[in-house]
């Protein structure tokens, strides 16, 4: 520490700001990047799909790519075997409410039959919003969970983002009953919230 820092307090004061801004810029690069990350996995999810890469292919078809890729990309992770098929199931599941997916920057479109828009904070989101707001990792372990069951996987999306949960907090509220009980309980929370 200098000794300028430690007799100037304006000076003190300006250099945690800017400790504070930079942490600030960090996370949100950090996010920026998890959402572009997640929009390539969805991309790469619908071209499974669309191509029916497996029947196409026959049943090797995921070893193989995975090694295309590690092969194409060595210094990039994400591109196992098991994180490929998350990656087919990831879309395969959600786009059971997307109507289209626009190009980077756009908006998701969803279908008026959705039941559940999850509320977070004072506002709907939208599944777009959602969908790439929360790490990788945490929609491996919803999808995990909810066999299927979209309407519970955005529940879980929806809560995860809007708590900010950690991966053992999701954890633990997915080997619960939580999405079954949201909705059925007699309370006053929202009156006095």
């Amino acid at each position: 520490m200098s000794k300028l820092i430690s007799s100037d307090k304006e000076y003190a004061a300006w250099v945690a700001d800017l400790k504070h801004r930079f942490r600030s810029a960090q996370i949100k690069a950090a996010v920026k990047v998890n959402r572009e990350l997640l929009i390539y996995y969805w991309q790469l999810g619908r071209d499974m799909v669309n191509m029916n890469i497996e029947e196409r292919w026959g049943e090797g078809i995921m070893k193989t790519l995975s090694q295309d890729l590690k092969d194409a990309m060595p210094e990039e992770n994400g591109f196992s075997k098991t994180n490929l098929y998350y990656i087919k199931k990831f879309y395969a599941t959600y786009s059971q409410v997307v109507i289209k997916f626009p190009q980077v920057g756009g908006k998701i479109e969803t279908p008026r039959s959705v039941q559940f828009l999850p509320q977070v904070g004072e506002k709907n989101q939208d599944i777009s919003e959602m969908l790439f707001s929360i790490p990788w990792t945490h929609h491996k372990f919803i999808l995990d969970k909810i066999k299927g069951d979209v309407q519970k996987g955005l529940f879980f999306v929806a809560k995860a983002m809007e708590g900010n949960w950690s991966r053992a907090v999701l954890l633990n509220h997915l080997d619960t009953d939580l999405y079954e009980r949201t909705g059925n309980t007699v309370n006053n929370f929202d009156l006095y919230g």
